[in-house]
This record gives C-alpha cells, sequence and structure tokens, in this order.
C-alpha cells in the first residue's frame, strides 16, 4: 500500500500497548518502502490527558 503526495493520514504512537497519541500528518513522499511526511505548525493532536498530568494510562483528550 502507497499513499499519493499530499493525503493525510494518521501519526499513532503506541506506549504500553495502547495509543498514546495521534496526530495529522501529511504525506510527502512514499516509494512503498519509506514514507516522507510531516506535521504542519499549529495541528491538533490527541493525547492523555493524565499525561498532562503524570498518569499515561488515563483518558484521551
Amino acid at each position: 500500500m502507497t499513499f499519493a503526495p499530499g493525503t493525510t493520514v494518521a501519526w499513532r504512537n503506541v506506549f504500553g500497548g495502547r495509543l498514546w497519541s495521534a496526530i495529522p500528518t501529511r504525506v510527502l513522499h512514499d516509494t512503498g518502502r519509506v514514507v516522507t511526511a510531516a506535521h504542519w505548525p499549529g495541528v491538533s493532536c490527541a493525547v492523555p490527558t493524565a499525561w498532562l498530568d503524570g498518569d499515561p494510562f488515563g483518558p484521551a483528550r
């Protein structure tokens, strides 16, 4: 599977076997083996609210 340049994908980080954060990311280039992507300034993302409070396994916002 490859992505066309300009496609928005979700960059997902996993911690402790659970989704930790999700950030919308723009694909710049995809060879089928290597994907080059970028996060734009000011992009909103989802992170655990507890991350801000010091508990990595709390609910997400």
